[in-house]
């Protein structure tokens, strides 16, 4: 669910995993960080960088991970994804951290980077124009 939209990032509250939900045979443990909020993370990216450059972003560099707690300790978490650096380039610059329902420090990323192409665009448009043919 996006919360917040504007020129400096996004906002969006995101569902947990758990490892035994998504994997089989389920292995024990939680998630240091849980790859479908991790993914939906980029998917909030993307919506940022078509809502605001109407360009495709594809996922390039993530220099490092913190991780502050378990994401397995929320029902919900809030993606906060702060847009550090405005394309002057195709590459765009984002800081994205997890908080929990009360606003708790779950994690956040430093260094990441999406390469950014209006070309990609061609990818949305080609499965809108599928689904409609059928």
């Amino acid at each position: 669910e996006i919360q917040a939209l504007g020129d400096n990032g996004i906002i969006g509250k995101l569902k947990p995993t758990r490892p035994d939900a998504v994997i089989r045979p389920a292995p024990t443990g939680a998630w240091l960080i849980d790859p479908v909020l991790a993914d939906s993370m980029l998917q909030l990216v993307l919506l940022w960088a078509r809502a605001v450059h109407d360009q495709t972003p594809l996922p390039s560099v993530m220099e490092s991970y913190y991780h502050a707690a378990p994401f397995a300790s929320a029902r919900e978490v809030l993606c906060e994804i702060e847009i550090v650096s405005q394309p002057g380039s195709p590459t765009l610059r984002c800081r994205p951290v997890f908080y929990n329902e009360a606003g708790r420090v779950l994690g956040w990323m430093e260094g990441m980077e999406v390469t950014m192409s209006k070309a990609l665009n061609r990818l949305s448009m080609a499965k809108s124009a599928g689904g409609a043919a059928r």
